[in-house]
């Protein structure tokens, strides 16, 4: 049976869906106002980080076609239970409250006056209920988000994006000194380069559900789905870099995030603007929830060997931790996971990379070396962003973040080089 074009539409929509949460909402038009007149440089590099880098990570998923213990299993068994409880970890940690704190201040931006303190715990008990309510309906998942919730959502982000550029403003003279390099790392506050690994499995996993399709044409939906899942992303960070280049100048003294999407929503569109701007922030926040949510507890459930009773559980005790986080506020919390991505997302990108390779370029030596440099070598940037400076960093592209490039491109290589060698004296 051939893949129908509808059923690759709805998939490419759930994962776009999955992928579009609360920082892809609230991150580029705030870095398209401190980015000016270079918002292309930083687009360019927001959309590696953030989409390129991610859609890598969904291939290697539907190439694997296994859960994330299979994604760190090449370096080690253990190192892939590792990764895969760091990979859930720190999504499930940081961005699960953040969806929820960002749909709230959304809204609560949309309404003049104080809201009551009561009424925003309100807001994440029922918003978390709700979210562990579809977690529980899994099989539903891939149909609620892709038929009806991602469609309203995507209308809502093209309507702000077309009208943004019709509605041409003065584009202020950029704040960033290395533009590419800042735009790069403000893509991994997105978390999709971690996030996709755990996509991936969510959304193969629900897949292998459906009994009319065959692992083959299972690989080959994901695939087709990664690709149209990226364009939308690709489409939709770009055009909000540029409606916060071209629009932020009219808010200068706004430094919030959250605060700065909704004025400019509401010049853009108006009152009835801001207001569908909200409810679409609230849908991708919550498809993100479900989907990460989903794949931690199908992951723990594994792990311990578990039944549907366990995964429930798993599903109830992380809805009930991201209502206690969720009150702290957004900021606060991207203030906090910034220094643990730099410090883990370089290792996750090297291991995409690798796992894309034929297995003469990628063998386990391969996968061990490159992965401890590379880790190594991110440490000391994580250092900086904790304001601890211990030695002075001797690799190029420091400037941009990316000082372990070098390194991990010297190590394959060199470990390359050395096991042919090996091999050809034993010969």
């Amino acid at each position: 049976m051939r893949l129908s074009f509808v059923r690759i539409i709805v998939t490419s929509f759930a994962m776009f869906s999955i992928f579009f949460g609360a920082g892809n909402f609230i991150l580029p038009p705030y870095l398209g106002k401190l980015a000016g007149e270079h918002w292309l440089l930083v687009s360019i590099g927001f959309c590696i980080s953030a989409v390129l880098i991610p859609i890598l990570g969904i291939f290697v998923q539907a190439r694997l076609q296994g859960s994330v213990l299979d994604f760190g299993r090449k370096i080690h068994p253990f190192v892939g239970v590792l990764l895969g409880g760091l990979l859930y970890g720190i999504c499930l940690v940081f961005p699960m409250p953040r969806t929820a704190s960002v749909s709230y201040e959304m809204i609560s931006a949309s309404f003049d006056g104080e809201i009551p303190s009561w009424l925003m715990y309100l807001f994440y008990i029922i918003y978390f209920f709700l979210v562990g309510y579809l977690c529980y309906q899994r099989n539903k998942v891939l149909d609620v988000l892709g038929k009806y919730l991602t469609p309203i959502m995507i209308g809502v982000i093209l309507l702000l994006i077309i009208r943004a550029i019709f509605l041409q403003g003065e584009v202020e003279i950029s704040s960033f000194d290395k533009p590419f390099g800042q735009g790069l790392l403000e893509g991994y506050q997105t978390y999709d380069a971690m996030a996709s690994i755990i996509i991936g499995g969510v959304i193969t996993a629900s897949l292998f559900l459906d009994n009319s399709l065959d692992k083959r044409q299972i690989k080959h939906l994901t695939i087709y789905a990664g690709m149209g899942s990226g364009l939308l992303l690709f489409i939709t960070y770009t055009g909000f870099i540029y409606t916060g280049a071209s629009q932020g100048g009219n808010f200068l003294e706004v430094n919030q995030r959250v605060l700065l999407l909704s004025l400019i929503t509401k010049h853009v569109l108006g009152s009835m603007g801001g207001l569908l701007l909200s409810i679409a922030v609230s849908i991708s926040c919550f498809t993100t929830a479900v989907g990460i949510i989903t794949g931690g507890a199908d992951f723990f459930k594994a792990l311990t060997r578990g039944d549907e009773h366990t995964y429930r559980i798993f599903v109830t005790v992380l809805c009930i931790y991201s209502a206690i986080i969720a009150p702290f506020g957004v900021d606060f919390i991207i203030k906090i996971a910034y220094p643990v991505l730099v410090l883990f997302y370089p290792t996750v990108i090297v291991l995409i990379f690798l796992h894309l390779l034929p297995s003469y370029l990628a063998s386990k030596h391969v996968f061990r070396i490159v992965s401890v440099v590379t880790f190594l070598t991110s440490i000391p940037i994580f250092l900086e962003q904790l304001d601890i400076h211990v030695i002075e960093i001797p690799f190029p592209f420091h400037e941009y973040g990316l000082s372990w490039i070098l390194p991990a491109l010297w190590a394959w290589i060199t470990t390359v080089i050395i096991e042919k060698t090996v091999l050809n004296i034993k010969k």
